[in-house]
């Protein structure tokens, strides 16, 4: 990954380079009993490191390699503008084996149980004292084991049906196996966006009870899926496994002896915050930190959060804070936490109490790979979320059972964001959350639902890549922006989303009643009351549902290339504008919308007047020759009726042509202009050739078709 400098580290690298204290430390070598001061003196626990007197221009620095395990770094001091506190690595302060901050323990003392599973008793032999509150996640040889579920995943859709639902707290399947599930978790698919979490806490036939009443979408959730996990009877596949919370046990479905592999559970931690991990920004109901840089860690295999603020702050939030260049990997909760709520913020002059997540803040050049609820959660303002790789995010593989964040009795509000690669959230006005906040060159693939989730004003996402967003979920988007109240009073306005490439987004329907089983993903699904929304120069190809969705929103759609989206059913177009006259846009221009199944179109639009001004598009189809609707009057239109109807796109192209099926996108990722050898020969979409090379500016595209079609049939 790219190295990044933030802003305020160079004034750290202008600042005089004597500093108050350099403190080391090494697990492999250290002893609490020393100094810290120098190498071959090293302190050896994060918790000695956790009660230094640290003052601006102190450096605490780890040593690669080294790994603590379960002793989570709490950072409660702050250093000054011109010299943040450092916590970093020695002897290189970029070394690609950085030190480890593990929230696992070894689990050894395997024994067999039954056929090929085994068990391990969590209170005896080394073990002992390791889980006082349990495991949530197990490891071996560092991979990321399964939790054992019915139906296993592959047989279907991974989802058994609901077949009735006998009252609030009970469902009812036939093909149901005939245990005892008292204790399983069950998840529950109630509508595309949320999967519900209950305790089955009594079992009668085909019938069970759970802890708290299920909502699905409709009323009821007969016909909507669901699957069982965290219950012995789940075992029944390599790798499987299951924590037994009464007897403290942990079952293992191994072919050899589980003690010949390094066997590794994340530690479940009971403290004074709901927000626990390797990293701890703040403490408590106490004070808030600033100007404090963390770089270069490994964060891995927690039980909750990767790095996070603590639930509550008092007096203020975290601010200037560089977050850069850590991998954190495998982590149940989310990678890099950035929200909290701040409660004595107004009797101390600091803007309103409520949920706030910083400002000012520098996250750079991390990895984030399988967090099961977010990527980065975040209420930040007036800051910089920039090349970080998130990946793998709410995978339902890695599923446990806190699921995709719901506690186990959430309805479906509290379980509908989760999962999303990025989320921008507001509270209150929005005045202390979500602002001013600039969303570029990340990558994200692989995400469960919305790749960005934005929900406030004056952000700008650019040039980042989004591929496989809604790979869990549905009704979704590579990018999300969803407003409040009215237009006039909403907290979503004047975002600018330009030049980002977003691609394949699924919008995954498994479990869903069969009403609702059209893949749902959109590319840009800007939502409920979005206003002066800038679209510009971003590439969208193959989302299941629309392309840029408007609803109930404002702003400008310009010069944005469409390719092949709308694969599932309903929303079928490239461009929707949608939900009556509140969604309206000043320039529908330069557009290139390419349609290539019968049921895809290219533009849907409310009437003539919906767009102020549509001129210079580009309507390109494989097969249908009226493909723009026209929503008011129920009828699609070609490029010459809509002409005629609306008075719009007078200089706009249309090519209808059978062979466009083979049309190919091309596109440049990086941050600089790119030429690419193509290794065929390519007309582009008006039939003129094009030499050896194409050169594409950063995060560009072009949509290119075989020379060998046959243009002339079918061009108007």
């Amino acid at each position: 990954m790219l190295r990044i400098i933030a802003p305020f580290a160079f004034a750290l690298s202008l600042a005089p380079s004597v500093h108050a204290a350099t403190y080391y430390v090494s697990f492999s070598s250290g002893l609490d009993t020393n100094d810290g001061l120098t190498p071959a003196t090293p302190f050896k626990t994060v918790t000695r490191v956790n009660g230094l007197a640290l003052v601006a221009t102190d450096e605490v620095l780890f040593k690669c390699g080294d790994v603590w395990r379960a002793d989570v770094l709490r950072i409660t001091r702050s250093g000054s503008a011109a010299s943040p506190i450092v916590y970093g690595s020695y002897p290189d302060r970029a070394c690609p084996n950085r030190p480890v901050l593990s929230g696992t323990e070894t689990i050894t003392g395997w024994t067999p149980w039954s056929g090929s599973i085994w068990v391990a008793d969590l209170t005896a032999g080394a073990n002992a004292g390791k889980f006082p509150n349990g495991i949530n996640q197990l490891f071996r040889n560092g991979s990321r084991l399964r939790l054992g579920r019915w139906p296993n995943l592959g047989v279907g859709d991974g989802y058994s049906t609901i077949d009735a639902q006998p009252s609030g707290t009970q469902i009812s399947d036939n093909e149901l196996p005939a245990v005892d599930w008292t204790g399983a978790t069950v998840h529950i698919r109630g509508m595309r966006w949320y999967i519900l979490n209950r305790d089955v806490t009594a079992d009668s036939g085909n019938t069970l009870t759970l802890n708290s009443a299920a909502g699905c979408w409709g009323g009821s959730c007969t016909g909507w899926g669901f699957f069982l996990n965290s219950h012995l009877s789940t075992l029944d596949q390599e790798g499987e496994w299951y924590y037994d919370a009464a007897s403290r046990r942990a079952y293992l479905v191994s072919a050899a002896d589980p003690d010949t592999a390094t066997l590794e559970g994340s530690v479940v931690m009971a403290g004074e915050s709901a927000y626990i991990g390797g990293v701890i920004l703040g403490r408590h109901l106490q004070e808030h930190i600033h100007h404090v840089t963390l770089d270069n860690f490994e964060i891995r295999g927690w039980f909750d959060n990767g790095i996070t603020t603590p639930v509550n702050l008092g007096k203020d939030e975290n601010y200037n804070l560089q977050i850069s260049n850590n991998l954190i990997k495998d982590v149940d909760g989310t990678g890099i936490n950035l929200a909290t709520w701040v409660w004595n913020a107004a009797a101390n002059g600091n803007g309103y109490n409520g949920w706030r997540g910083g400002h000012d803040l520098q996250v750079v050049s991390n990895i984030i790979d399988a967090p099961n609820e977010y990527g980065i959660n975040s209420y930040a303002r007036s800051s910089t979320i920039q090349s970080n790789l998130i990946r793998n995010v709410a995978v339902v593989g890695n599923l446990g059972r806190a699921g995709i964040g719901c506690s186990n009795t959430d309805g479906e509000g509290q379980c509908t964001e989760p999962g999303a690669g990025i989320r921008l959230k507001v509270d209150n006005d929005g005045a202390y959350s979500s602002n001013l906040v600039t969303v570029s060159l990340n990558r994200l693939e692989t995400v469960g639902h919305n790749g960005i989730d934005a929900f406030g004003y004056s952000n700008t996402l650019t040039r980042n890549l989004i591929r496989g967003a809604c790979s869990t979920k549905g009704d979704c988007g590579a990018v999300r922006l969803f407003g409040n109240g009215t237009l006039a009073t909403t907290t979503s306005h004047d975002v600018s989303l330009s030049e980002n490439i977003l691609l394949d987004t699924l919008g995954n329907t498994d479990g869903c009643h069969a009403t609702y089983r059209a893949l749902f993903g959109f590319g840009l699904y800007v939502d409920h009351y979005s206003r002066a929304i800038l679209s510009t120069g971003n590439t969208v190809g193959r989302a299941t549902a629309a392309g840029i969705l408007y609803q109930d929103s404002t702003g400008d759609i310009t010069d944005n290339v469409l390719f092949a989206n709308s694969a599932g059913s309903g929303w079928s177009q490239q461009i929707v504008l949608t939900s009556g006259a509140s969604t309206a846009v000043t320039s529908l221009t330069g557009n290139v919308m390419v349609g290539l199944l019968p049921n895809a179109g290219t533009l849907r639009i409310k009437n003539g007047t919906q767009a102020t001004t549509s001129d210079r598009n580009g309507f390109y189809h494989q097969s249908r020759a009226a493909h723009v609707t026209v929503s008011d009057l129920g009828l699609d239109r070609t490029l010459a009726q809509w002409r005629t109807y609306s008075g719009q796109d007078p200089a706009s192209t249309e090519r209808v042509v059978s062979d466009l099926g083979r049309a190919e996108l091309l596109y440049n990722d990086q941050d600089s202009t790119q030429i690419l050898s193509l290794a065929k020969v390519y007309q582009d979409l008006d039939g003129n050739p094009v030499g050896a090379t194409l050169t594409l500016g950063p995060f560009a595209s072009q949509v290119l078709v075989p020379s060998d079609l046959i243009f002339e049939d079918g061009f108007q």
